[in-house]
């Protein structure tokens, strides 16, 4: 059985008491992970989902999703009206997949860009193997936090 934990790891987090310009850029990820085969319990594939929403007002380009454990990490459904934009409302949907035969862990970053800024959020995934049924499957936990506001692009 496979047990799996998330926990939110947030690049550039703010005090709630910052104001934020019209124009900020936000992201937002979440990792769900679950076996891939039909196999219920122990070493397999694992099947990592990765959705990507947009918690602001201005829409995001340039998009992407990346884990530094599975690649390659494929999408993208989710973008309702083709304009290859993560508008607000939107909810992108990439997936990737992997053989895991020990517990671990892996960081998956989703970004975009938006008026000269790029947003950027993290989530960590720790899937963990056990030999008993009746263990938890697929769980993601969420911590309530800020989004990651827009960042000076890089050069």
């Amino acid at each position: 059985m496979i047990a799996v934990f998330a926990t939110l790891f947030v690049l550039g987090s703010v005090a709630p008491s910052l104001v934020f310009a019209a124009d900020t850029p936000f992201i937002h990820i979440v990792t769900v992970t679950r076996h891939a085969d039909s196999i219920s319990f122990g070493p397999g594939n694992i099947l990592y989902t990765y959705t990507v929403t947009n918690p602001g007002i201005v829409s995001l380009s340039n998009v992407s999703v990346s884990d530094n454990g599975c690649t390659p990490v494929l999408g993208l459904a989710g973008d309702f009206n083709n304009n290859n934009l993560l508008d607000a409302g939107e909810r992108w949907i990439y997936t990737c997949q992997r053989y895991v035969a020990v517990p671990t862990s892996s960081v998956a970053t989703a970004e975009g860009s938006a008026n000269g800024m790029t947003a950027r959020e993290q989530v960590v995934s720790t899937v963990l193997l056990t030999g008993t049924e009746g263990s938890v499957l697929g769980v993601s936990t969420y911590v309530p936090s800020f989004p990651a506001a827009g960042f000076a692009p890089e050069n």
